[in-house]
């Protein structure tokens, strides 16, 4: 699903001496490794928040304590991959796109391992919902929409924005990320309409009242989420043209 890209290659001299050429295919080689641990944060990213959800469903503390040990595979390769990052910018001191790839990548591995840490987040507090839902045999709910449902079609689109984030990063494609970034604000006008019908439910009754608040909490760690995939989008945005999207003219 993956694919591992080749890093930016800026200008570089036509003829190089053997040394000179060694080093470079020795950094070309460092770069790749970062890109391919990326990608690998990125999936184990998408990976999370779809377990979580899972969780909407069926499932319990023992699934919300598989995801948090996914969590932590994820920190520590993101870890791994920011250090070894990092100690490029300090030990090569690359230039112009080589130099804007590492630094984009210190950017979205951030935000990539903040969205597996929400995820857990999530995958808790769903947990817990399904553990304190009423017994079958309890009366039925009021009428209305299935607010478990309604959380789910939210999160299917905050993963579809995850995703599309992590594609866009992969492939390098700066326009895929800039409708990542727009479609943002669609993002954050569901999670609006979400709480409002989170809330009104929340009114109906003493009953509704914690079942209704942990809702509130997967929801905006959903959004949370989507505002991780934007920073995504922005950081690949700007590796690609050099500038911060929400500073760049529109086309």
């Amino acid at each position: 699903m993956f694919q591992h890209p080749d890093p930016l290659r800026p200008d570089r001299p036509q003829a190089e001496a053997p040394g000179r050429r060694h080093t470079v295919s020795s950094f070309d080689d460092d770069l790749r490794q970062v890109a391919a641990q990326t990608a690998r944060v990125g999936g184990m990213a998408e990976e999370l928040l779809s377990a979580a959800l899972s969780l909407l469903l069926r499932g319990g503390a023992a699934e919300a304590a598989e995801v948090r040990a996914l969590r932590d595979r994820q920190r520590l390769l993101a870890r791994e991959a920011n250090d070894r990052a990092a100690s490029l910018v300090a030990l090569r001191q690359p230039m112009g796109g080589d130099l804007r790839q590492l630094l984009a990548a210190l950017r979205a591995l951030a935000a990539l391992a903040r969205s597996g840490d929400l995820s857990a987040n999530l995958a808790e507090g769903a947990a817990r919902l399904r553990e304190e839902a009423p017994a079958p045999a309890a009366p039925a709910p009021a009428p209305g929409e299935d607010m478990d449902a309604a959380l789910r079609r939210f999160g299917q689109r905050a993963l579809a924005q995850l995703a599309s984030a992590i594609s866009a990063h992969q492939a390098r494609d700066a326009e895929a990320a800039r409708a990542v970034w727009r479609r943002d604000g669609e993002l954050d006008a569901h999670y609006e309409s979400l709480t409002r019908s989170l809330l009104a439910r929340m009114a109906e009754g003493a009953d509704q009242v914690v079942p209704g608040a942990r809702r509130l909490f997967i929801a905006k760690d959903l959004e949370r989420i989507g505002d991780q995939a934007r920073h995504v989008a922005a950081a690949t945005w700007w590796m690609l043209r050099g500038t911060e999207i929400d500073v760049s003219p529109e086309p």
